[in-house]
This record gives C-alpha cells, structure tokens and sequence, in this order.
C-alpha cells in the first residue's frame, strides 16, 4: 500500500510537472507571438501613417477615428473673415485659383458695386487691381459717365454735411485739406541755374560724380548769405517779370488773401509787379542774374520745336494735370465753375488733348450738345495737318498761288470801288478785258482814268487788262490806286 501510494505521488507529481510545462510552453508561445504580431501591427501603423501624410502633408490619428480631421481639412472648413481689413490665409492652391480667377472676376458690377464697399478695404482693392492682367488705359464710356456723377455728388455730400454741421463750405474743405494750392516753392533752382554766383562754381564734368558735392555745399551758403529781397528776385512772379522766360505760377494763396474781407487788387491781385516793386527789384536782378544764360536761354526757342516735340509734350501733359489740379481746388474753395481745353498743336508721338472741369453736368452737356472735345482737338490737329498735306501736293508753288489769289482779290476789289465812288453808286464792276480804258468810255463816257505822274505801272501792262495781267504788274497797279496815281474822275469835257 505504502509503495503504491508513493507510486501514485510520484506519478501525480510527473503529471502536475508536465502540466506546469506544458502551460509555461503554451505561455511563452502565446508571449513570441503576441510580440510578433504587435512588431507587425507597429509596422502596418507606421506604413499607414507615412502613407497619409504624403496625402494630406500633416500628421493625424488611426483611421478608425473617424471624427479627426487634418490640418489642411480644418483650414478649409473655417468660415471667411468678414473683417475686410484683416488678412485671410489661404492655401497655394486657393491663391493660384484667386490668381487665374481675378481677371475675369471681381464680385461686383458698374449697378451693385456701391453695395459692397463695406466688405472691401482700399489694400485690398488696390491688390485686386494690380493682379488685373492687360488693363486698358481708355475709360470706357458707362464708367466715365459713373465717376463724372461720382464727383458730383461728392460735391452734394460736402456742402449738405456742411448744412448738417452748421458751417461754412470754407471750413469743409480746410478740414478736408483742400483749401489752399500746393505750397510756394522757392527760388533755389532758378538761382543755381541763372544766377551769377553759379559761375564761380562750374559743373562737374558729365558721368562723373565727384564735384557735386562741393559745388552745392558752396551755392547753398551763398543762396543762405542772400536778403529776403535778393532771394524774392529768383521767384517766379518777380524772375519772370524781368527776364520774360514763362516761370508758370506758384504764389501761395496766403500772399494774396489775408482774410475774407481785405484782397489784394489790380496788378497785385494778377500777379503783377507794382511800380514800387519794379523799382525795388530791378537793381537786384541786374546784380544777381547771368543775363548772357537768359538770353541765350531765349533764343532756344520753345522746347517743342525740333526732334524732341514727344518728350516736350509729355513735360506739358504733366504741367497741364498740375494745372488742373490747382484750378480744381481753387475753383471749389471760391465757389467758381471752370473749364479747361488743352491739346498739342501737332498730332504724334505724346500728342494728347485733354478736357478738365469741377462740373460734371457741364462736361456730359458740351459732351452731347457740342462734341466740343473732339471738334477742338481735330482743330488743333487737324490745323498742321492740313498745312503739312498742303505743303506736300503744292510746296512753295501753292503758297505762291495763295498770294496771287489774294492780290487779284484785292486789286479787283480796288478798282470795283474806284469806280463806284466815281458813278456815285454803292457797288460797280470795273472792266477786266484787254485795253480797261477804252472799255470804261463805252460803258461810262462821262467818266475817264487819269494817271498821274510817277506811276509805277506801264502803259503796256495795263492795256493787257486785269485777266491777263502778271503778278508784279497787279502789285504796281494796287500801289498805284493806294497811292493815288491811278483814279477815275468825271469827263469835264
């Protein structure tokens, strides 16, 4: 029994062994496979997410969270900013898309854009507008027509604000800054260009840059060594009183309206140099100006003639845009209408013809009514033109016709009233076939031509008759009757 009993311990013992080693094996296997697959479920995760961020460019959760977004996916589904002065982001491809698109559209039409001047600031329009591709440079006629109304009732808007406010038009525009003309300038360009110092101090030789410094630094202390009065002499108003070269106008509105109540008149007022002026003025001009540059400065000539015709009327395209500028304000400060008509004289290269006025009902009336911008620029066009065409099919045998016709003109109308004043009647026709004396008896013998002693016309010329006179014979013939050695008198007999 006992032996059996130990038999079956130790047999029990081998069984719970080979149980318990079983059971560690299973575990240990069970273990090297977990681990295997949990190696392989890390590969596959990392493969899935290299994969999605080379699709979407940014990191994101496991795909079985269907409720996380990407970056780029949130981005999108942000509402717009409808602060219009605050910068959105976008990405390259909205921007490349905004960029293709914004030729072709912009939001808003010529009836409805007044509507979406809230949702648009100026940075932004100006952005939109630079991106347009190929912009033209002619307004077309529906938008000029809308910014000439525009400019009207902006004028209506300042003066019922001013209405609003209980002040005067005045007060409007020196709060808005357009009050007054733009500054005086001084003197300082026209002293270092004409005055007798400049002389002592020569330009720097061309394409070179050493000098300039030296030779402004020493012009600058003699140009701060001068009296008020010296350096008034290189004004405008005064410089171009003496030396006649056109200055244009740059007195400030100061120096001629103190207040409301007190305006300089007469010669002041036009800008005009007084008597005293001129007397004070004149002894400093002769002493502080290079008169030889003034006058060879003068017999240039305007700037227009010549081969630089383009570029000159491209500097008075810019000086009539100033001018216009000037008048615009003025005009408005003083309550005054204005219209400007500028062209060049010579059509071509910078020709323009250019049409201004702080009225816009007048413009749309000379518009429809007169067509008067293009009538007066095919004027001034059109003047040299013709000249040149004349100049082409005539050339100095046309201009030479010209003045034959004018002579015959004027002789016939001599002799026509010559023989009127003579019969006593408001009008009469002087014979013009061959041998006129002998056909004035027939027609009128109590009448006879008497030719006094000197004449410069011969007595063969004039049997020729008017028709078949030449030129120079009806030129002594006209001297004659203005001179009074060819008249018609009564027959005494």
């Amino acid at each position: 029994m006992v032996s059996t009993r130990a038999s079956q311990r130790r047999g029990s013992t081998r069984s719970q062994s080979s149980i318990s080693t079983s059971n560690i094996n299973r575990k240990q296997r069970i273990i090297t496979a977990n681990k295997k697959q949990g190696k392989k479920s890390v590969i596959s995760n990392k493969k899935k997410k290299t994969s999605r961020n080379k699709q979407t460019g940014d990191t994101s959760h496991s795909p079985s969270h269907p409720s996380t977004r990407t970056q780029t996916q949130v981005e999108k589904s942000k509402p717009t900013n409808s602060n219009p002065d605050s910068d959105s982001d976008s990405s390259d491809s909205e921007s490349s898309d905004s960029d293709s698109n914004s030729d072709t559209r912009i939001g808003f039409t010529l009836e409805n854009f007044g509507s979406h001047l809230p949702s648009w600031s100026v940075n932004e329009l100006r952005r939109t507008l630079q991106k347009k591709k190929n912009p033209s440079n002619r307004l077309p006629v529906d938008v000029q027509e809308a910014l000439q109304l525009l400019q009207q009732n902006y004028l209506k808007s300042k003066l019922m604000l001013a209405l609003i406010g209980n002040v005067g038009e005045k007060t409007v525009n020196k709060f808005l800054g357009e009050n007054k003309p733009s500054r005086k300038q001084c003197g300082w360009n026209r002293y270092v260009a004409f005055s007798l110092e400049s002389l002592k101090h020569p330009v720097p030789p061309k394409g070179t840059s050493e000098g300039w410094d030296q030779r402004n630094c020493e012009m600058g202390k003699a140009w701060a060594s001068l009296t008020a009065d010296e350096k008034e002499v290189f004004s405008s108003r005064v410089f171009q009183h003496f030396s006649k070269i056109p200055c244009g106008y740059d007195k400030d509105d100061d120096d001629y309206v103190e207040d409301e109540d007190s305006e300089l008149e007469g010669d002041e007022g036009r800008g005009l140099l007084t008597p005293d002026e001129i007397s004070l003025y004149m002894p400093l001009y002769n002493n502080l100006v290079n008169h030889d540059k003034v006058k060879a400065f003068i017999a240039k000539g305007p700037e227009s003639e010549g081969h630089n015709a383009g570029q000159a009327y491209k500097q008075a395209l810019k000086n009539i845009m100033n001018l216009n500028s000037e008048l615009y304000t003025v005009s408005n400060a003083y309550n005054t209408t204005y219209y400007l008509l500028s062209a060049t004289r010579t059509p071509g290269l910078n020709s323009f013809c250019k049409e201004y006025s702080n009225d816009a009902a007048w413009l749309a009336l000379a518009q429809k009514e007169w067509n008067s911008k293009e009538t007066f620029e095919a004027y001034s066009h059109g003047r040299q033109i013709q000249a040149n065409l004349e100049a082409i099919t005539n050339g100095p045998e046309g201009e030479s016709g010209r003045d034959a016709d004018k002579l015959k003109k004027n002789l016939r109308n001599a002799l026509n009233d010559l023989l009127a004043a003579a019969r006593g009647s408001k009008k009469a026709i002087f014979p013009k076939g061959p041998n006129p004396v002998a056909l004035l008896l027939e027609s009128d013998p109590e009448l006879q031509v008497v030719r006094a002693e000197g004449s410069r016309l011969s007595q063969e010329s004039l049997l020729l008759g008017f028709d078949k006179m030449k030129k120079i014979p009806r030129q002594k013939w006209l001297a004659d009757i203005a001179s009074g050695h060819f008249t018609i008198e009564k027959n005494s007999d």
